[in-house]
C-alpha cells in the first residue's frame, strides 16, 4: 500500500489519480490498479469495508498510462481510508507514479504536474 492517507475524514467527495508505466512486458496481461480502501474506524485500524478501483483510462503519454477516480462521494461512515497500487501480470518491471488524491477539484491538472513531459 501506499499508505495512510487519513486518519480521520468527513464525508465528502475526492479525486484520486495515478499513472502507471510497464517497463518491459513478456505479454499482454499486464494490469496495473490504484484502489481506495475505505475504513469505518480511524487509522485504518481494521479490515477495510469497500475498496474502490480507479478506472483505466485510453490515455497514454510516453508510454504512461491513467487511472482515475474523480468526484467519488465517500460514504457517511467512512473515517480513514488508504491508497493501494498493484501491478500483476508478465511484466519484469513497473513504475508507478504521480499519485494525488484529496477533495474534489484539488487533484492537479496532468497538464500542470507533465507540463514537461513525463519522467523516465
Amino acid at each position: 500500500p501506499l499508505g495512510r492517507i487519513a486518519d480521520v475524514i468527513r464525508a465528502q467527495n475526492v479525486d484520486l489519480v495515478g499513472w502507471s508505466k510497464v517497463i518491459y512486458s513478456g505479454g499482454s496481461g499486464y494490469y496495473g490498479s490504484v484502489v481506495l480502501s475505505l475504513f469505518n474506524v480511524p487509522n485504518c485500524s481494521a479490515t477495510n469495508i469497500q475498496s474502490i478501483t480507479a478506472s483505466t483510462s485510453g490515455t497514454i503519454v510516453d508510454g504512461w498510462r491513467e487511472h482515475r477516480l474523480m468526484n467519488y462521494a465517500l460514504p457517511a461512515y467512512t473515517q480513514s481510508v488508504m491508497v493501494f497500487l498493484s501491478v500483476s501480470g508478465p511484466s519484469t518491471g513497473v513504475n508507478m507514479d504521480h499519485v494525488a488524491f484529496g477533495p474534489a477539484g484539488t487533484v492537479v491538472p496532468i497538464e500542470v504536474i507533465f507540463s514537461n513531459s513525463f519522467e523516465e
